[in-house]
């Protein structure tokens, strides 16, 4: 093997060694890929999941609201007493709801405990009729200052004509004390936020609530836009973020998707470590492999190199025999000349044997 065709082995196998090395890191990133878009997958189906259990508590509030609308609908005249008895009849354990009230024409408000209070500087019994059934955002409690809440309101129709308005009353504090998930083993955390104004209804995460405008100082992954997802929350459509959390430095994976209730959406947020725990043996094994094949390629240069060394360093004393060689042959040819000119030739005359 001469000098050329080491040279030639030499660039073959750092070309080879290179593109091995990229397609090593190249499947790396395009397994992290797929991995990443299977727990936003896994993500999806969970928000989703939540999402419609929202929207099922809602109808199943809904039909019961209904039921209660349509016995006090066939009640004449009734006094506050039988009122009550209707609000106390069915218990709300596995709903969302704290307590039902009745808002009578005058704008005084009838509780479940038979207390009335007046509530005009809150609610306009005209204003609640003509809306009809709905539920609420996050409002000011009519009873309690210092509690917020979310009213589910049915009229009570009676001969085409709004007598009451039923409210199923959820308060904030029994929302949030209420809503239990142990989805990603308790380490996700759920929120649900008005898309209309982007504030806040639920926040497991948080003491308090905020607006949706506070993620806008988040550092966002690649790939994430701060108009994208803002506008999709609006409009009331699903989609996905990443980004890291201001208070413990960490990559946090965020799904959101609409409840069909209002324009509220569910926010599912937990943290990339936990989300793609499952994958972490395929990428451990991953990386594994890409040492190790380093590894052998670094041994295999290095080793090359040292046989590269010997090659070349037989060849070179190789020629330098063989010069040495050609040497002294030259020089034992110019002195048998020289030898045969004096010995042989010299004696005759010179024209004889030039």
């Amino acid at each position: 093997m001469n000098r050329r065709q080491i040279i030639f082995v030499i660039i073959l196998t750092a070309v080879v060694a290179i593109s091995l090395s990229v397609l090593i890191v190249t499947t790396i990133n395009d397994v992290n890929d797929l991995i990443e878009q299977e727990c936003f997958d896994k993500l999806e189906d969970t928000t989703q999941f939540l999402a419609k259990e929202i929207k099922r508590a809602a109808d199943a509030d809904r039909t019961i609201l209904t039921a209660m609308a349509t016995i006090i609908s066939g009640m004449e005249n009734p006094d506050n007493e039988k009122l009550c008895e209707v609000l106390n009849t069915y218990r709300f354990d596995t709903s969302y709801i704290s307590y039902t009230e009745l808002l009578f024409p005058d704008n005084t408000m009838l509780g479940a405990d038979d207390s009335v209070r007046d509530v005009s500087d809150s609610l306009s019994f005209t204003k609640e009729a003509a809306a009809g059934a709905y539920i609420s955002n996050l409002m000011q409690s009519a009873s309690e200052a210092d509690e917020m809440v979310i009213r589910h309101a049915v009229p009570v129709v009676r001969n085409g004509r709004t007598t009451y308005i039923l409210y199923g009353v959820i308060r904030h504090s029994d929302l949030s004390e209420k809503y239990k998930t142990d989805i990603y083993e308790g380490q996700a955390y759920v929120l649900i936020e008005d898309g209309d104004t982007g504030d806040f209804l639920l926040d497991t995460w948080h003491k308090t609530l905020g607006n949706i405008e506070a993620f806008n100082d988040r550092k966002l992954e690649p790939g994430y836009s701060r108009n994208t997802y803002m506008s999709e929350l609006k409009a009331g459509k699903g989609g996905r973020l990443a980004f890291t959390s201001k208070s413990t430095g960490k990559v946090l994976f965020l799904r959101y998707d609409p409840t069909g209730v209002n324009n509220w959406n569910i926010m599912v947020m937990v943290p990339q470590a936990v989300a793609m725990r499952e994958s972490e043996t395929v990428s451990r094994r991953l990386y594994c492999m890409a040492a190790i094949i380093g590894t052998v390629m670094l041994l295999y240069m290095l080793a090359l190199r040292g046989a590269f060394s010997v090659l070349i360093g037989r060849y070179e004393s190789l020629a330098m025999k063989t010069k040495l060689r050609e040497f002294k042959i030259e020089t034992h040819m110019k002195d048998s000349m020289r030898i045969f000119k004096a010995r042989v030739l010299l004696p005759f005359p010179a024209y004889l044997w030039m």
